[in-house]
């Protein structure tokens, strides 16, 4: 009897550890789907640390550099490496060898004073080339401050503009996001100043937001949701405004470097499509629902046919919501977090284009009013890249593309409460 009555006591002690903590766990979904959790103080801390782990991170990442190359033997700012070798090969007058790989190696390696240097390719379309040109004017160092200070600055212009709130730039220099692209000497500052700066001034002006979308070329795998939207919208000022621009630069890519320029080009989309699909860049750093299907282990082809369905579902929602939305807020933060979805290749630095969107949303929140989840969504789309990468890496779970689908689904079903109101 006292045998029994000691399992009685430890079973009735499991049951009551288990309604803790399923109660436990229910208010945390409910602290999430209310949002509670994101409390003033948090919303004002977490950031602060993190800016203050970022300064400090980079900082420290400085001092202990070999002139151009960190204590990891890459060049500071990495990528950017690809960019100034390349200017360096066009201001030789050789605008041909920046899509030869000898010709770039060599360049880097002379830049860099080892052959140790990582390689860095260059796949942008001739036009791109004119938007680097110029960096080569300056030493490495120099142009690499020059590219981040001035593209961020643009970046945070533009958000500023779209929602002039004291904890905008704040909360977007505390962003991942940041740290990423500026680790990386990328160009995201630079794509979101001009998508999302496109987008606020169409508008009212229509043709300065399609040369801003013209101006995007050097990365048209991020504008492929822009044609319907734009045409559902009746924007055909901003479309016909895009395309003269894409003309004229291309027509000046052809002055500066030569006709041949154009078939050496063609030539590398072969090799591009390579580094895609045979993970020359790791898939852990991609973060379409393509790269997490193959971190999976699924084929190439099964894994493009889901990805294409999704983003030809993404296209369709996007021209809807641009066809009968009267939110200019809305319909820009969905085209944001769609382009995002459409393309099987975006890495993290990336993302930083989903600053536009948490900023709209959180404004159109704060004047029309919270709905369920979307304080937790906008959260986890902030912090999304200071996990994404680790976590495909060590688990081989791309997460990325999911939460930018719960973003964009956040901005549906806004759009679609405000239509029915």
């Amino acid at each position: 009897m006292v045998y029994s009555s000691g399992l009685d006591k430890v079973n009735g002690d499991r049951m009551n550890n288990n309604h803790a903590g399923e109660g436990r766990l229910l208010t945390v979904l409910d602290s999430m789907h209310q949002g509670d959790w994101l409390t003033p103080q948090r919303l004002h801390g977490y950031p602060a640390v993190f800016l203050g782990l970022w300064l400090v991170g980079a900082a420290l990442w400085v001092a202990l550099s070999d002139g151009i190359m960190d204590p990891w033997g890459r060049p500071l700012g990495s990528d950017f490496m690809g960019f100034w070798a390349t200017a360096q090969l066009l201001l030789s007058g050789d605008g041909l060898a920046a899509y030869d790989e000898a010709a770039l190696t060599a360049a880097q390696v002379a830049a860099a004073g080892t052959t140790e240097v990582p390689h860095y390719t260059m796949l942008y379309p001739p036009p791109g080339l004119l938007l680097i040109l110029p960096l080569g004017l300056l030493p490495y160092l120099p142009a690499l401050a020059l590219w981040v200070l001035g593209t961020m600055a643009a970046y945070l212009a533009v958000l500023w503009q779209a929602w002039r709130h004291p904890l905008v730039p704040y909360l977007a220099l505390a962003a991942p996001a940041v740290f990423v692209t500026v680790s990386h000497g990328q160009n995201a500052f630079l794509s979101g100043a001009l998508l999302g700066g496109a987008l606020l001034a169409l508008p009212r002006r229509p043709v300065l937001a399609g040369v801003l979308i013209g101006l995007l070329v050097y990365k048209p795998h991020l504008a492929l949701v822009l044609p319907l939207a734009l045409m559902a919208g009746g924007y055909w000022r901003a479309i016909a405004s895009a395309a003269a621009t894409v003309l004229a630069l291309s027509l000046a890519a052809t002055l500066a470097f030569g006709w041949a320029i154009w078939p050496a080009f063609l030539a590398r989309t072969a090799f591009a499509r390579e580094v895609l699909e045979q993970g020359y860049v790791p898939f852990f750093k991609m973060q379409s629902l393509y790269t997490a299907l193959r971190m999976l282990g699924v084929e190439s082809g099964p894994a493009f046919l889901a990805h294409w369905i999704l983003a030809g579902l993404v296209i369709l929602s996007l021209a809807a919501l641009w066809r009968w939305s009267d939110s200019a807020r809305l319909k820009a933060a969905g085209l944001m977090a769609a382009g995002l979805l459409a393309t099987p290749f975006v890495l993290d630095y990336d993302l930083a284009l989903l600053g536009l969107p948490i900023v709209l949303l959180a404004r159109d929140g704060t004047e029309r009013g919270v709905l369920s989840w979307e304080k937790t969504i906008l959260a986890a789309a902030w912090a999304l890249p200071l996990f994404a990468r680790p976590l495909g890496q060590l688990t081989h779970l791309g997460i990325a593309w999911a939460v930018v689908l719960l973003l964009y689904a956040a901005v549906l079903r806004r759009a679609w409460q405000m239509r029915t109101a």
